[in-house]
């Protein structure tokens, strides 16, 4: 009380990408739209964009990168068999698929290379400037609600992001930048999948 002597009412506004502007308003300040935003070097671009064009089989066709991961505390983390399917129908429509494990998902790289075709991209970067390089190269990310999910955000890559519980009014990306994906129940492939079609087309 001796030093933060200000009190203000608590902003009605919920969702995190909201919420920084609707507390400047309640001090009385001018608030503008306020949204993520991160910049790689040219050099960093030039590498990463080198790794993706490496990787992938059809030069002129869409690139999706999908994130495997989520936390599982929450049930943020869409199942793996789900994963499997989608990435295995985008391949066959003919985009390129970039499957990007985080460290508590590499162990499961085994499981996705036997499962998948040997020409989807199995991609573990630890780096994080490194792995929101290669996201920064994707025209599509794919992702439950994650750090990465907010990460291709921040870079400008359009997002479909997997809300598996019903609180995306709180933490999703707002529309400009993502399409949310949610069900009762739990999110579909097939849901997922025309959402993704949705935005290459």
């Amino acid at each position: 009380g001796r030093w933060y002597n200000v009190r203000i009412p608590r902003p009605p506004e919920r969702n995190k990408y909201k919420s920084l502007p609707a507390f400047l308003e309640a001090l009385g300040l001018n608030a503008v739209e306020s949204l993520p935003s991160l910049a790689l070097s040219a050099a960093e671009q030039e590498e990463a964009k080198k790794r993706i064009q490496a990787s992938i089989t059809y030069p002129e066709r869409p690139v999706v990168g999908v994130f495997v991961g989520g936390r599982k505390t929450g049930d943020k983390r869409w199942p793996v068999k789900n994963f499997l399917e989608l990435i295995a129908r985008l391949y066959r429509q003919g985009n390129n698929v970039v499957t990007f494990f985080g460290p508590e998902e590499k162990k499961l790289m085994p499981l996705f290379t036997d499962a998948l075709d040997h020409r989807v991209a199995l991609v573990f970067e630890p780096s994080p400037r490194k792995f929101v390089g290669l996201v920064s190269n994707c025209d599509l990310f794919v992702s439950c609600d994650s750090g990465p999910m907010h990460l291709a955000c921040a870079v400008g890559t359009r997002v479909v992001a997997i809300f598996e519980k019903q609180n995306f009014d709180r933490w999703g990306p707002p529309p400009g930048m993502a399409r949310i994906v949610h069900q009762s129940g739990g999110c579909s492939v097939d849901e997922v999948l025309k959402a993704c079609e949705l935005e290459i087309s």
